[in-house]
């Protein structure tokens, strides 16, 4: 494979930019990262071999997975607490709706508080 090297500098100067948006667009990068875990389209895996390749900090990528793969289980586990278990069946028959609900309304509470400030 002595002809794939030439695609070495082009990929290391995409990598290069990348991180170099990371740093100056962090709080974004978290933000997206949390939208992506939340999401069942896009593979985390490839997230993850992503956010590795450009240098995402481990600890804020770890709390965006467990924040976004935990919505359904964190969900559950609070409804259950708050209502009781005669009300785990119901939840857990409309738990999907009841999480896109929450988060639409976290991403409008999101935006109005970055639109006052």
């Amino acid at each position: 494979m002595p002809g794939a090297l030439h695609l070495l500098a082009p990929i290391e100067q995409g990598v290069q930019g990348l991180r170099l948006q990371m740093a100056q667009h962090r709080w974004g990068l978290f933000g997206v990262l949390l939208l992506v875990a939340l999401q069942p389209v896009v593979s985390m895996k490839f997230v993850s071999w992503a956010a590795g390749i450009v240098g995402v900090p481990v600890l804020p990528f770890l709390g965006c997975v467990a924040l976004g793969h935990g919505k359904r289980v964190w969900l559950l586990a609070l409804l259950i607490r708050l209502v009781g278990e005669r009300a785990e069946q119901p939840m857990h028959r409309y738990i999907e709706w009841i999480g896109w609900i929450l988060l639409a309304l976290l991403g409008l509470l999101s935006a109005w508080w970055f639109w006052r400030h």
